[in-house]
């Protein structure tokens, strides 16, 4: 590497290299903790945008989330969703360990060897996943005050210009889900009687000219 640098052999057997390649080897790791520390902050900005976090300060959003995150049935989740959870809901007092530890999760990759095109990648999925966890969060407090046999669904709705609504949860009991299958029934019976008239209809019509 020194000769990389510009260095002869004759110059690297001078004291004075020894302090000079020291100073450039800090500058160049200063540097870099310097791209490291910008990169999670743009991960963080996305999240707090993303997710609508009331707090922009790591301790106080990071302790919502665990707060939140530590009520989801974790059996409701994929073995992915799990595994992410796990990594969210950890507590840690660095901020940089903590988007480590998440960042791996979702992509399955040390933060520190992402590469510049991944970036937009890692959030889209960190996003992804922690909606998931919102929804199920959303599904588990529901389920604690409803009968063991209601359906409890989530939904998220998206525009086209990334606005994001809350989700909506609703629940769905076995009388309502019988209503319901009842009354597809009859739409489904009206739909083909109105296929059936509009066919003889055109049948006429075709028939007269």
């Amino acid at each position: 590497m020194p000769e990389a640098l510009g260095y002869d052999k004759l110059s690297l057997k001078k004291d004075s290299f020894i302090e000079e390649y020291g100073k450039i080897i800090q500058i160049a790791i200063k540097e870099l903790r310097g791209c490291y520390n910008s990169l999670i902050d743009r991960i963080e900005r996305r999240l707090i945008d993303g997710l609508g976090l009331e707090s922009e300060e790591y301790a106080v959003y990071s302790e919502d989330i665990r707060n939140k995150l530590s009520n989801v049935k974790s059996y409701l989740l994929t073995d992915k969703q799990k595994e992410f959870l796990n990594h969210a809901v950890l507590r840690f007092d660095s901020r940089t360990e903590w988007y480590q530890s998440i960042c791996y999760a979702a992509i399955d990759q040390p933060l520190e060897e992402l590469k510049d095109e991944q970036e937009e990648q890692l959030v889209d999925e960190l996003l992804y996943l922690f909606r998931e966890c919102e929804k199920y969060y959303d599904i588990s407090k529901i389920a604690d005050r409803t009968n063991k046999d209601d359906k409890i669904f989530a939904f998220e709705m998206v525009s086209n210009k990334g606005d994001r609504i809350k989700n909506q949860t609703f629940v769905l009991t076995p009388k309502e889900e019988k209503k319901a299958k009842e009354m597809e029934k009859r739409f489904r019976k009206s739909f083909r009687e109105i296929q059936i008239q509009t066919s003889v209809h055109c049948c006429i019509y075709y028939k007269r000219n």
